[in-house]
């Protein structure tokens, strides 16, 4: 893993979901008690578009193998047991990498990025923020809400609305917005121009005539690998 962070050679990875920068939005339906994740789609729910074997690094260095997926609604990483049975892993706050055989995952902060390219330790990736209109202390315990963990971080608490019926069903509004962020693998950075010249700034200078000329979009992937592969060259 450490050869990966520190060689030169650029790494990217296709995928077909969220190629863009782009935000979703839905309703479910949902009662006091009832656990978001299991009301959400798949595909909303997960970063990866199931779950897959990978090798899991902690920041202490240990290392294994699961079945796994890492969960948008609160940033944790689920697996799959021996028994068929989906659990929370734990000390995923630890979590440092995960690589599947098709994409290298970044922890960063409270965020797992997800890396389209990859020169040394700076890298352009994807984090999904997720949000919805309801709050909650303990997810996996069942009731409405999110944890700290979680990029949800809005509206009211049904717990404390005593207008409600906790008996009955309520819609609610989630969203879920992708976008792409620099990382020099201990801080992240928004896709803009600025960026990009901070973090390569031997190329200030042409990175601004680079975007100017090829009118670099910096919510679109291509025109953002483009750019990096310029900044790397």
């Amino acid at each position: 893993m450490t050869r990966l962070l520190t060689t030169t050679l650029l790494f990217l990875f296709a995928f077909i979901d969220y190629a863009d920068s782009q935000t979703l939005s839905g309703k479910i339906s949902i009662r006091s008690r009832d656990n978001i994740i299991h009301k959400l789609p798949d595909s909303i729910c997960y970063m990866m578009p199931q779950f897959t074997k990978a090798d899991i690094v902690y920041t202490s260095g240990k290392q294994f193998s699961a079945v796994v997926n890492i969960c948008n609604v609160d940033n944790s990483v689920r697996f799959i047991n021996r028994d068929g049975d989906t659990l929370l892993m734990a000390n995923a706050n630890s979590v440092q990498y995960i690589t599947t055989p098709e994409a290298l995952y970044t922890r960063i902060n409270d965020y797992f990025i997800r890396n389209i390219a990859i020169s040394g330790k700076i890298s352009l990736g994807i984090r999904n923020i997720f949000r919805i209109d309801v709050e909650q202390t303990e997810l996996s315990g069942g009731g409405i809400g999110l944890p700290k963990t979680s990029t949800a971080r809005t509206a009211s608490n049904l717990e404390t609305d005593y207008n409600v019926d906790k008996d009955v069903a309520r819609e609610v509004e989630w969203e879920i917005k992708s976008e792409f962020i620099l990382s020099d693998s201990q801080k992240r950075y928004p896709c803009k121009r600025s960026s990009f010249e901070k973090l390569f700034p031997s190329k200030k200078k042409e990175i601004k005539e680079y975007v100017k000329q090829n009118k670099i979009d910096f919510d679109k992937k291509e025109d953002l690998i483009l750019l990096f592969k310029f900044c790397v060259e």
